[in-house]
Parts: structure tokens; C-alpha cells; sequence
């Protein structure tokens, strides 16, 4: 059997852009990935969450969807900030598309307490 060397990991740039995540969002702040099928209840999770402790805590979201922005809707329609990610068909989130979406919520948060 011919083996055929791996010159560079494919998921080498994510997992790069993933540990500047980390290191953008590390102190006091606590990040959730929340990953179910369609209609198991994510959304509603959150917007249930965000009515018990919007008076102790501050909420952003990062919504990722197919196509839609129905779910990114429903948690603005409760006063927290989202950035709406559209996968275009795929069925996950890259740490660049992350990475973008977190720049917006530090983006708009400055611009709120500048």
C-alpha cells in the first residue's frame, strides 16, 4: 500500500484562528456553543435564559443559519445584540466566520461605551 504524506493539517488555519478567539473572549467571559438538529429548542433555550437574567448578566449572540435570520430576530426582539451568520447550505461555523461576527459585537460594544 502506497502512502501518501499529509504536508499541512486542513483544519490548521481554524484551529489558529480558534486560539485567537480565545484569546480575544478570555476574562469574565463565558462563551456557549450551542449545537442541536433544527427545532430541538436552541433559540427558545436562549430567549428563556436571556428573560431570567438579562437584569445580572449582558448577552450577545452569534447566530449561525442556513439561510434565515428568523432566530437571530427572535433573541434581538428581546434587546440583545446578535450578528447573524449564514452558512450558506453548510452545517457548521468556521472560527473565521466567528472570528468576523465577534469583531462586529466589540465593534458595536466600543462604539455603545465610547
Amino acid at each position: 500500500m502506497k502512502q501518501i504524506p499529509i504536508v499541512t493539517n486542513v483544519l490548521e488555519y481554524n484551529q489558529s484562528v480558534a486560539q485567537d478567539i480565545r484569546r480575544t473572549i478570555r476574562s469574565q467571559t463565558l462563551v456557549l456553543n450551542l449545537i442541536s438538529s433544527p427545532g430541538a429548542g436552541k433559540t427558545t433555550l436562549i430567549e428563556h435564559t436571556v428573560a431570567a437574567l438579562k437584569d445580572e448578566l449582558r448577552f450577545a449572540v452569534i447566530e449561525g443559519d442556513l439561510t434565515t435570520t428568523l432566530d437571530a430576530e427572535r433573541v434581538a426582539a428581546h434587546g440583545i445584540p446578535v450578528v447573524q451568520i449564514n452558512t450558506d447550505g453548510g452545517c457548521h461555523l468556521e472560527a473565521r466566520q466567528v472570528m468576523a461576527a465577534l469583531s462586529q459585537h466589540l465593534t458595536a460594544c466600543t462604539a455603545r461605551t465610547g
